[in-house]
Formats: C-alpha cells, sequence, structure tokens
C-alpha cells in the first residue's frame, strides 16, 4: 500500500459537535441523543426531561440533520423555534437546541 493510500484509508470524516455544560462531544451518522443515546449519555442520562432516544442525527449530502422523532412529547426548540417532530433539520452553522427546560445543547458541524 502506498503512503498516499495509507493516509486515505485512514481519514476521519468530521462529526457533528454537540456541546452540553462546556462539555464537546462528537455526533456521527446515527447518533442518538438522549437519556438512552449513543451521544453524551453522562449528561443526558440524569436529566428526566430528556427523552430516552430523544434527537437522531444524520449526514446527507454533506449536510448533517437533526430529528425529533414523533414518540417525543416534551417541549423541543431549535434556535428559539418549536421543532415539528419527524422532520429533519439542517444544522448549518452554529444551532442551539432545547431539549428541555434544564438541558441546552449547542450543535455544529465539525
Amino acid at each position: 500500500m502506498s503512503e498516499e493510500q495509507f493516509t486515505n484509508s485512514t481519514t476521519i470524516e468530521p462529526g457533528l459537535k454537540v456541546t452540553i455544560q462546556g462539555t464537546t462531544y462528537i455526533a456521527r451518522d446515527g447518533d442518538v441523543l438522549g437519556r438512552e443515546g449513543t451521544v453524551a449519555t453522562e449528561e443526558l442520562g440524569s436529566i428526566n426531561t430528556v427523552s430516552r432516544r430523544h434527537a437522531v442525527v444524520s449526514k446527507r449530502e454533506g449536510f448533517w440533520f437533526i430529528t425529533i422523532p414523533k414518540s417525543v412529547n416534551n417541549s423541543t426548540k431549535l434556535d428559539g423555534m418549536e421543532v415539528e417532530r419527524d422532520a429533519p433539520q439542517k444544522i448549518n452553522g452554529t444551532r442551539i437546541l432545547k431539549m428541555s427546560e434544564s438541558c441546552v445543547v449547542t450543535l455544529s458541524p465539525g
């Protein structure tokens, strides 16, 4: 394997930066934010007003999206606006996701 091939095969694609209370996590396509999610469970696991699977991260055509499933009952706002359920929201630049009164998350493409 040439050096160029090796370099290309080890490239890690940037993820979506998820910042909660000053700690930043990297989310990848398919990750879930929530009490039983795959990212930031240390921060979100003890917040009862956050659903078990509150938000799903996805990447399509080079852009990051966050989707709030229909099963989430709590008010969830993106940049101050209530998020429509099961409607992917594009993360273009830094966005603020308020998952509950006690949980505010900053999202930004990596």
